[in-house]
């Protein structure tokens, strides 16, 4: 309950750009609200943003070198070279490798394919790897999900008389490689239009241009596939991606990939499977499983089973990796909570850097990231094994993670990635002063304290737009994601006509009015905040307006991210008065069982304010307590938030003016004691 701070946006809905554009396109002023505010300004563009037009697509030969890429290719081909794709162990590099590979081996090609492993070889290109394919006969490598950076790797094996080219969507430094083609949008002098493609995405635009430019061709073909790569990155789900990941999605549920499809049955996510979460949070990280602690190959075998036998063995096997990545997952997340819980130290750097002796490689990135979560402030973590440090970072929200390793760029062997998330190899003695060197470079940028988490409103709904048409119609934004959105909104002071615990406590389900509009709201994981409800309160909430259907029978609900009490007209005087606390004994001695109870300080405090009709503030019911205290009336103790209360009984009446906790109080503010 009220766990981040709220940042609300105007709402546009009556504005006449907005009722011109609910009048062109017959819309309610809602969805043209929103679509006003991400920039959409007439029909043709709104019609444009809800066609979602695989027309609408960039042509592939926009990029850099992809007339190049496609010459040497289409030349390996013909001459039957041997052709080996060389990927990253993630789900965006997995997919990768598999479309590439499956659509080459259509026309004829003689592929193979590598990923490194990530515990013995870490992250990138390794000379090693090269070398070793070129003496088993491979005459071109394409990189794919990876490679801008590795320009001393694919120099020294270019020497050799190998050929190379690059596929990356990563960040590129000052220098990328001197091979036949360097396909990155992200490259200074690339005149492509859209940044953000995942690395799938790359593989897609080189694909297509290999089929002269056909990309509905293409993506009738692999779109599950670049769909579920360019979701699992988490790129932004803006322009060509939105395009392409609604795509992919339209086809899963009917995939003709055997591995895919057997994979989908075996989770049971059933129609969640074409929807961004169920990529996202259900069918992904299965595959990622494989990569993180055992082979990414047999993501890759899963993608290319052509036999419903052998898709099944390996869907178990993922399902089994994944388990045992929950369970080393949690082990570690318990270490460096207990690092850092145990270390003051850390409470006064804004960075988080944390490090272990061979913690496993390929689950660090997540916890790190749910590290990030817990303590709002940006995390490396680091496993060091025969003294190499090898570690993943995740950052918040204004911090740009790949900067701030650049500017400690000379203390690492190689490092990579994005402004939210980063791979990096260091020598185990230069983690004092990656620590040093880095919490430097973010001082003034972030708080030691850590950034309280933001929850961002699109506006304020006004309850008359609370129907199940409204929700129907804000489908026309999906799919969302980062860069797109769900459309959020609040409602302001909703009365609780009552609410009920599911799922064993979790969640929590609202039934709420505004204004003569009665509609459910349900906070999933908020089932411990329902002894801070009082019936009858109202409440304040943010979250996303949906369709909650149960046989065949839809309605709207709000799905919560947060609510809080709704704000009282005015605060109370900050000097308790005899009403005050005559009201605070009523209410503590009419809820005490056999003179004794436990609440939150929180749920007291607001009682107290209902009671009173204006903001009653924590602080002040602390002072009180002091005084019940002082003058016997009672005994608490307070830990957490949550108050145990004993109750005294008192013979006569107590004149609480006496008190020595007040009368101090009153003096501090220079008010006049008797």
């Amino acid at each position: 309950m009220n766990r981040y701070d709220w940042i609300v946006g105007e709402d546009l809905s009556d504005t006449p750009q907005v009722r011109r554009l609910a009048r062109e396109t017959g819309k309610n002023p809602v969805t043209t609200a929103l679509a006003f505010s991400r920039g959409i300004e007439s029909a043709k563009e709104f019609e444009k943003f809800c066609a979602k037009s695989v027309d609408d697509l960039l042509s592939p030969f926009l990029m850099k070198d992809m007339d190049k890429a496609v010459n040497r290719i289409n030349l390996a081909l013909e001459n039957e070279e041997h052709i080996t794709i060389y990927g990253d162990y993630d789900v965006d590099g997995i997919t990768s490798v598999s479309a590439l590979l499956l659509y080459l081996r259509s026309k004829g090609g003689i592929v193979n394919y590598y990923i490194p492993d990530r515990s013995s070889e870490g992250y990138g290109i390794n000379t090693g790897a090269l070398c070793s394919l070129f003496e088993t006969g491979t005459t071109l490598v394409i990189t794919v999900d990876t490679g801008i950076t590795a320009c001393k790797e694919i120099d020294a094996i270019c020497e050799m008389g190998m050929d190379v080219i690059v596929t990356d969507h990563h960040r590129c430094k000052e220098t990328v490689p001197d091979c036949c083609a360097v396909i990155n949008p992200t490259q200074p002098d690339c005149s492509y239009p859209f940044k953000a493609l995942a690395g799938v995405g790359v593989v897609f635009k080189l694909i297509s241009a290999l089929e002269g430019g056909n990309q509905k061709k293409i993506l009738d073909m692999l779109g599950e596939l670049i769909a579920l790569g360019t979701i699992a990155d988490v790129v932004s789900l803006e322009s060509e991606n939105r395009i392409i990941v609604n795509y992919g999605l339209e086809h899963i549920k009917n995939t003709n990939n055997i591995g895919l499809k057997t994979l989908i049955d075996y989770i049971g996510i059933g129609d969640k499977v074409s929807t961004v979460s169920g990529i996202g949070y259900g069918l992904a990280p299965k595959i990622n499983a494989a990569g993180r602690i055992g082979d990414a190959c047999y993501g890759v075998m899963l993608l290319l089973s052509k036999s419903k036998p052998e898709a099944e063995k390996l869907s178990t096997l993922l399902m089994e990796e994944n388990r045992h990545r929950q369970e080393i997952e949690k082990e570690i997340f318990d270490d460096v909570i207990n690092i850092i819980e145990n270390d003051k130290s850390y409470k006064k750097k804004p960075v988080l850097v944390v490090w272990g002796k061979e913690w496993h490689s390929g689950i660090i990135g997540i916890v790190s990231s749910k590290i990030s979560d817990k303590y709002s402030k940006p995390c490396l973590l680091i496993t060091v094994n025969e003294g190499i440090a090898k570690g993943s970072g995740r950052s918040v929200e204004g911090f740009n993670l790949f900067e701030a390793m650049s500017a400690c760029g000379d203390i690492f062997i190689k490092y990579g990635g994005h402004a939210l998330a980063a791979g990096l190899t260091l020598p185990e003695e230069n983690l004092e002063l990656l620590d040093e060197k880095i919490n430097a470079y973010a001082e003034g940028l972030l708080p030691p304290e850590g950034k309280r988490v933001v929850l961002k409103a699109d506006f304020e709904i006004p309850s008359k737009y609370i129907s199940a048409e409204v929700a129907r119609e804000l489908k026309i934004f999906e799919p969302c994601g980062t860069g797109n959105p769900l459309p959020v909104f609040t409602v302001g002071a909703c009365k609780i006509m009552g609410y009920r615990l599911l799922g064993d406590g979790k969640h929590l389900r609202f039934s709420l009015e505004k204004n003569g509009v009665y509609f459910d709201a349900i906070g999933f994981g908020m089932g411990q905040d329902s002894d801070l409800i009082i019936s009858g309160d109202t409440i304040d909430i943010i979250g996303n307006l949906t369709l909650n259907t149960w046989n065949d029978i839809s309605r709207v609900q709000f799905v919560l991210r947060d609510f809080k009490y709704s704000a009282l007209q005015k605060e109370t005087d900050a000097v308790p008065k005899r009403l005050d606390f005559a009201r605070l004994y009523s209410i503590i001695k009419g809820s005490c069982r056999n003179d004794f109870l436990r609440i939150k300080e929180a749920l007291l405090a607001r009682r107290l304010s209902l009671a009173e009709g204006c903001y009653f503030p924590e602080q002040k019911l602390r002072l009180c307590m002091d005084i019940f205290a002082e003058m016997k009336l009672l005994t608490y103790a307070e830990n957490n938030g949550i108050y145990d209360i004993y109750i005294k009984n008192t013979a006569g009446k107590v004149d609480l003016e006496s008190s020595i906790t007040l009368k101090n109080f009153k003096k501090e503010r220079g008010i006049k004691t008797e």
